[in-house]
This record gives structure tokens, sequence and C-alpha cells, in this order.
């Protein structure tokens, strides 16, 4: 006769199985939602929180860009331009976001109710495009708020 305790492995197969239960199947929607624009021709997203709020830059009816935040309900807003144009690259859990100016060259965050700060960072190597690689003092700085 073998004896289990002998088989420490098979002990805990035997465990595993008896109790044990295979995880539900979950299923995962999407939807796309026109977000619009302010005015202009184009809007790019560029970040989303859990709370579904939306963040980017959309064109005006004068052909600049300016960041925004959407969110359902409510719709987009304009954060404004710091100069001319800007754009919003990310939004975390509590609502700030991340605005950059290419008139000023600098970082600011944006939080609801508050007024723009600027976060004095120079924009010299931020490119655009790889917008989730904001300047590296600045990303310091965001984590340190959230």
């Amino acid at each position: 006769m073998i004896r289990l305790r002998s088989f420490p492995f098979f002990r805990t197969l035997v465990a595993l199985a008896l109790f044990s239960s295979p995880l539900p199947a979950v299923t995962i929607t999407y939807s796309i939602v026109d977000l619009g624009t302010l005015g202009g021709g184009s809007s790019e997203a560029y970040g989303i929180n859990a709370s579904g709020q939306v963040v980017g830059y959309a064109r005006t009816s004068t052909g600049f860009q300016h960041a925004f935040i959407w969110q359902n309900g409510s719709g987009m807003q304009d954060l404004g331009s710091l100069g001319e144009d800007s754009w919003a690259s990310d939004i975390n859990d509590h609502g700030q976001v991340v605005v950059f100016s290419d008139t000023s060259k600098r970082s600011y965050i944006w939080q609801s109710g508050t007024d723009m700060h600027d976060l004095g960072m120079v924009l010299a190597t931020f490119r655009r495009r790889n917008r989730l690689s904001a300047p590296r003092q600045s990303q310091r700085r965001m984590t340190s708020w959230c």
C-alpha cells in the first residue's frame, strides 16, 4: 500500500484536483465613441484612465491644436493652448493630466478645479508620437502625485 504522506508532490496534486474549479470565461466588449473636435477637422486620443476619461488634442476652428479631456456625459473640454499648440499625453486615475506646450516647450499638470501647474521641464527631446515617454523627471514627479 502506498501512503500519500510519503509523496508530498502527489498529495498536492490530489488536493488541487479536489478543490480547484475552472475559472469562468470573461467576455470583453468594446465600443467606439466619436469624441468630436473643438471646431476643427481632427482630434487624437492619447490616454485613458479607469474612469473612462480620455485625453489628447483636437484642432480648433482657427487651425491650432488644443489639449482636451473628454468624459461621458459632459463631452470634450478644451484645456487651452498654452500659447499656440498643446496636447495632453496621459491621464491617471486621479484625473491629473500631463499637458505639453509646443510654444513654451514645457510640460504642465492639469486637474479639474485647479490652474495649470508648470512642471518646469524643458521638452528638448520629447517627440509627440512617443507620447508615453515624457521627460524622465516629469514622470517621477507625476508618479509622486498619484
